[in-house]
């Protein structure tokens, strides 16, 4: 799962209240270009919003509407300022089709979700397990 993989939809989380469904693309900070980090982003959004534009989410979560469907970046290491202007990703061929993108650092995503990370001494299980 990284920026570098354009073409796959890196995590789908549906909230534990089952009313939303956050897709997650991971930026692992390992992309040093800032031009190019954003341009992966870009491409990479659009195989998300093309993941919900076919149908394909209704695998996961059969009972919810477009919608009730979400984007977010989680960066490892602070998003750039044009990362940042992103709030949201139409489709190139259903553009009525249009998610919501919110990007932001893992910290803020853990903070926005209630999810801990676990502390030292604790279970070394990735914070995405919790869910």
């Amino acid at each position: 799962m990284a920026l570098e993989d354009t073409s796959t939809v890196d995590m789908v989380v549906k909230t534990p209240d089952g009313r939303r469904l956050f897709l997650v693309i991971f930026d692992a900070g390992d992309v040093n270009d800032e031009l190019r980090r954003y341009q992966l982003l870009v491409e990479k959004l659009m195989t998300y919003v093309d993941y919900v534009a076919v149908g394909q989410y209704r695998e996961q979560a059969p009972d919810l509407a477009q919608q009730d469907i979400s984007v977010r970046v989680v960066c490892m290491t602070p998003p750039n300022d044009a990362m940042k202007q992103i709030v949201s990703v139409v489709s190139r061929e259903q553009p009525e089709v249009r998610l919501p993108v919110v990007v932001e650092t893992e910290e803020e995503f853990l903070r926005s979700t209630g999810v801990r990370k676990p502390h030292a001494g604790q279970s070394k299980k990735a914070w995405w397990k919790f869910w």
